[in-house]
């Protein structure tokens, strides 16, 4: 269970005793600032081994990689960016597609591969809510997600995502962040689920955005406060636009990957274990 107060702090409780139907589950409660506390939802989780960027091969074919033995799986998939994909019986994940970086269609091979290795160590991921649009009490939970797959996170990511939701208490749109498998091509930054990336409101079209005195910009203001109390960094672009965000303490220069989109980086030195 999750106690997700206003002030950032996120308390996960540990209890001796769980009922059959309850285990592998999560409950998240968010206490509001006058101390009441909301039930969001409940929502199960699994073990994976942990995965870690193990290589990064742009420009090449898709028969790059292959299957080695009659146990890998190997299939095209339409997951955003990432067009095929091998799961290999020792658990590396191979995915292959667009990166922006690399991406140039005069290219006889214009994908990138990436693979995922994997070591002993299990990770707790869980599915996110396909969207939530919910009043409680004095604060609104609303999200969505636009162009993604990569619904799977971290259960201690996830109640720092419902926090800053909270505190914030308006719609956002995120582009989510790993897969079940915890892989998470293009990037290799939300390996594991441990990091979510939000639109800006701000945001016209590439590179060009609503004035510092509109109010979407300020939305965006706020919103990069309310990650801040419960998120252990957030990166945001290298646009002028953003040159005011980037004065804040542990908002950190993402470069122009990052001029579309909000990164936060969840830390589990965030959370506050504790046993019943």
């Amino acid at each position: 269970m999750f106690y997700i107060y206003w002030d950032g702090r996120i308390q996960k409780y540990i209890l001796s005793f769980i009922k059959d139907e309850n285990k592998n589950k999560y409950r998240y409660v968010i206490v509001d600032e006058q101390g009441t506390k909301h039930k969001i939802c409940d929502l199960e989780y699994f073990k994976i081994k942990e995965k870690y960027s193990k290589e990064f091969n742009p420009n090449k074919p898709k028969t790059f990689y292959r299957t080695t033995s009659s146990n890998d799986i190997a299939a095209n998939v339409n997951d955003g960016n990432t067009k095929y994909r091998i799961i290999y019986a020792d658990g590396r994940i191979a995915e292959w597609g667009i990166h922006d970086k690399y991406y140039d269609t005069k290219l006889a091979d214009p994908y990138t591969w990436r693979v995922f290795g994997v070591n002993n160590n299990e990770v707790d991921l869980l599915r996110m809510p396909d969207s939530i649009n919910e009043q409680y009490g004095n604060f609104r939970i609303e999200y969505s997600f636009h162009n993604s797959k990569r619904r799977y996170a971290n259960p201690c990511l996830f109640a720092a995502m419902l926090g800053s939701l909270a505190v914030y208490s308006k719609a956002r749109i995120t582009t989510g962040s790993a897969f079940q498998w915890g892989s998470c091509f293009p990037s290799v930054l939300h390996i594991n689920g441990m990091a979510i990336d939000f639109e800006y409101r701000s945001l016209i079209s590439k590179d060009n955005y609503h004035p510092h005195t509109s109010q979407q910009y300020q939305d965006d203001s706020d919103f990069l406060n309310a990650m801040l109390l419960f998120f252990d960094q957030v990166r945001v672009g290298k646009d002028a636009h953003f040159a005011e965000f980037r004065q804040r303490s542990r908002v950190v220069n993402g470069g122009t990957l990052h001029n579309s989109h909000f990164h936060a980086d969840f830390s589990l030195s965030k959370i506050e274990e504790i046993k019943e």
